[in-house]
């Protein structure tokens, strides 16, 4: 009886001391196990970090990477927004790669939460940062009307990018964003979203206060019906709103500033606002609901657009009137302008 009852004493020694190892030793490895998730997925049965899309990824239609903590690239399903988006494998550069589908009645950037289920079920989350890509259409106003966030932020998930789709009719295009006020500032680039020619050819405020353009001719090739997108970035401090516009000759359906009786000649606004109005205060008359064409003010012989503190405008000039133009004399005063197209 004693034999028994020390076998059982020493049982129970040995399965205290011995629980209380395995509990030590577990604790020593959970620990281990911590700080190799923050490198990489064990077992396939814990989340690591989805990083933010380089470049033009998440841009609505367009060819998108994402980049995970684990270092093995394997496809396989990324769903945002509730839905799937088949992930293959791999940009050299920035991991996997995808194309973003077009959400359906998302108007305006948005972040939303992210899962990525790789082929051998190892499942990642985070966040992805999606863009979307309005149309511009060329010569006619818009009602862009958008806010910007400046990309100073300290929060790498804001926002403070637009993209635009543009399909130019001609080589030559302007494009410009205008009204925007305080500390900040805009620019503009363009890029070739079909090819490995990436123009990104920026233009900052030069000409004119809070506004940025940038006249696409020169070095700026661009291909008549080839499909571009226009990049705007706030470089400045402070969120802003601003409006946007493109032209590649002489505008319509915007408002108009009369000044032929004195200078011969009449222009015609992409904007119609406040700051088109105080514009044409300076030296005429504003028609907020007419163009120079509709005013009918006698004989075109030149055209002149270019970009504006109001955002883009047309000159028009007249063979009669005040200073009574031809073709040569509007030729030399338009091209005397910076950045103008004359036609």
């Amino acid at each position: 009886m004693r034999n028994l009852s020390r076998r059982f004493v020493m049982c129970g020694l040995f399965l205290l001391f011995g629980f209380s190892f395995g509990c030590k030793n577990e604790s020593k490895s959970t620990d281990d196990v911590t700080n190799l998730l923050l490198f990489r997925t064990i077992a396939g049965s814990s989340s690591a970090t989805l990083t933010t899309i380089y470049n033009s990824s998440g841009v609505a239609g367009r060819d998108g990477t994402l980049s995970i903590s684990d270092v093995s690239k394997s496809p396989g399903t990324l769903t945002v927004n509730g839905v799937s988006i088949p992930v293959t494998c791999c940009n050299t550069s920035f991991g996997l790669k995808f194309t973003t589908p077009v959400f359906s009645g998302i108007t305006e950037n948005t972040k939303f939460d992210a899962v990525f289920v790789s082929s051998a079920g190892v499942s990642y989350s985070g966040s992805f940062l999606y863009y979307i890509l309005p149309t511009l259409t060329e010569n006619i106003p818009n009602s862009f009307n958008r806010t910007i966030p400046s990309s100073k932020s300290s929060d790498f998930t804001v926002l403070s990018t637009h993209y635009y789709k543009y399909i130019p009719s001609s080589t030559v295009t302007l494009a410009n964003v205008s009204g925007y006020t305080g500390n900040s500032s805009l620019s503009i680039g363009i890029t070739n979203p079909t090819s490995t020619t990436d123009f990104r050819t920026f233009s900052s405020a030069t000409n004119f206060s809070n506004t940025a353009y940038l006249k696409m001719s020169g070095a700026i090739v661009l291909t008549a019906g080839t499909t571009y997108d226009l990049k705007i970035t706030n470089t400045g401090s402070t969120t802003v709103s601003y409006k946007i516009g493109v032209a590649n000759q002489a505008i319509s359906n915007g408002a108009s500033c009369n000044i032929h009786t004195t200078y011969s000649r009449c222009v015609d606004y992409l904007v119609n606002d406040s700051a088109s109005q105080a514009d044409c205060a300076l030296l005429g008359t504003y028609n907020a609901a007419q163009t120079c064409t509709g005013l009918a003010l006698g004989t075109v012989v030149g055209r002149c657009t270019i970009p504006s503190a109001t955002n883009i405008a047309t000159i028009y000039y007249y063979s009669n009137g005040g200073a009574a133009f031809n073709a040569g004399t509007a030729a030399t005063d338009c091209n005397a302008k910076s950045n103008s197209i004359f036609q």
